[in-house]
């Protein structure tokens, strides 16, 4: 990264550490009830964590070097489900024309109003496919187009799978773009909050998502949006290179096989071979940044200081001069 570029990662780390500590104190509670070490913050059992999984794999990840103990667990989504879909949701599936959208938004559905949720049902209106849309919300008074269908749940990883889905609108939380990118449909991302910012950011760099701003989504740019991805080929043809690449890493790295290895061989010999020093002394690598920041607070406080000192010193000479002409 270049200077500014680290600078940028250390005031976002810093809000992020913060963040975190806040969610991550939440769940102190837990610590104390089974007595893990409940004198230690959370964070900071964090921070002396032998070895760290990730969920996921390339392409969804970047490529960047990880440390010893930090190990990408490949994606356990797309299992298949005992759930049997319901008689009248697979017709609606089996017979569309067209084919059909899913959108699922996980939980987020339930805190939007009326108008939000109107929004999307009129832009799902305007649209050729069918559209499955699974939502906890209140529906009652949203006027629906016949090509929708409301679901309260559904095993989306088997529906995303049927011969014929197209793509997907989704808030882009990590398990819906995984279990999308496994399934090749390309995504129409709407993200909300956290995470699902750079979710959708990846997928759009990979080339099978568009990415549109929940405050500023219309039926029509909702609608264009879907429209793109489906009858544009580029979007399903990358879709389709990026399923390969993962369902390829998960093949011959089985999810639950690759976390068991790895935690009974630190539970044999323990990870201070796999934990670099660096995670005790990360502070000591960014001192040029430290330094850089600590200028700025300087020159800042500086800056104010000497305004209100000029500020000062001209008042006290026009409350002199003022005075001087009362007494002339």
């Amino acid at each position: 990264m270049t200077f500014l570029q680290r600078v940028h990662n250390v005031l976002s780390y810093g809000m992020m550490d913060f963040l975190l500590r806040q969610y991550l104190e939440t769940y102190y509670p837990l610590k104390v009830k089974h007595n893990i070490k409940p004198e230690m913050s959370m964070l900071e059992s964090q921070r002396q964590a032998e070895i760290m999984f990730i969920n996921g794999n390339y392409p969804l990840e970047t490529a960047r070097p990880l440390n010893p103990n930090t190990i990408f667990i490949n994606p356990v989504v797309g299992l298949p489900s005992n759930q049997v879909v319901d008689e009248d949701v697979a017709e609606f599936l089996e017979t569309a024309p067209a084919g059909f959208i899913i959108c699922s938004f996980g939980s987020y559905f339930t805190m939007m109003e009326r108008e939000t949720l109107q929004m999307f049902a009129d832009g799902f209106a305007l649209l050729p496919y069918r559209v499955l849309w699974q939502t906890n919300g209140d529906m009652s008074n949203i006027k629906l187009a016949d090509n929708v269908k409301i679901v309260k749940w559904v095993p989306l990883a088997q529906i995303m799978n049927h011969k014929n889905a197209k793509g997907i609108v989704s808030h882009c939380g990590i398990n819906s773009i995984l279990e999308a990118t496994l399934a090749a449909l390309p995504v129409v991302g709407i993200p909300i909050l956290v995470d699902q910012f750079t979710n959708v950011d990846k997928v759009v760099a990979l080339g099978f998502g568009i990415a549109l701003e929940f405050n500023e989504v219309t039926p029509q740019t909702l609608s264009s949006a879907i429209t793109t991805v489906v009858e544009k080929p580029r979007f399903r043809e990358r879709a389709l290179h990026a399923s390969r690449i993962l369902s390829d890493l998960t093949s011959f790295a089985p999810p639950a096989e690759t976390q068991a290895h790895w935690i009974l061989h630190v539970t044999k010999f323990g990870g201070d071979h796999l934990r670099p020093p660096i995670d005790d002394s990360y502070f000591s690598n960014l001192l040029d940044v430290y330094l850089f920041l600590v200028l700025i607070l300087v020159l800042i406080f500086g800056f104010n200081v000497c305004f209100w000192y000029f500020c000062c010193v001209r008042r006290c000479r026009r409350n002199k001069q003022s005075r001087k002409h009362k007494q002339k």
